[in-house]
């Protein structure tokens, strides 16, 4: 039987895996993986967003954000679920993004997550 260690990492090589096969495709964007702790940790991303020449206040611009997925991911047990929270390391003007902290302020990072979401999920939602 599986931990919830092993679950989330072969969940998160689920998503990268879609993800690097073009399943989740935005013509305006392009998104690199990076796995700072090397293969042996891949709970923490940092994904790297490049927008193309498009007619945006956000356009020709390049956005990291960094992924701390919680060992339970997609679930968090029985009562809670608990997302994984892209945080941006400078501080960038958007909606969904706190103006002080850089975290990513999107529904389905709080009350509306849910297991079937994933990181290519809320990559799509910050493109």
């Amino acid at each position: 039987m599986c931990s919830k260690l092993d679950l989330a990492t072969l969940r998160v090589r689920k998503d990268v895996n879609e993800l690097a096969k073009g399943k989740f495709v935005c013509a305006h964007a392009t998104t690199q993986i990076e796995f700072p702790d090397g293969v042996d940790n891949l709970l923490r991303i940092l994904i790297s967003i490049s927008v193309g020449d498009i007619d945006s206040p956000y356009a020709n611009g390049d956005f990291q954000f960094q992924f701390d997925i919680p060992r339970t991911y997609p679930f968090h047990g029985m009562a809670f679920l608990r997302p994984p929270r892209p945080v941006l390391p400078h501080i960038v003007w958007h909606p969904n993004i706190d103006i002080h902290s850089g975290q990513v302020m999107f529904s389905i990072l709080g009350k509306d997550w849910r297991p079937v979401l994933s990181i290519n999920t809320i990559l799509l939602g910050l493109q």
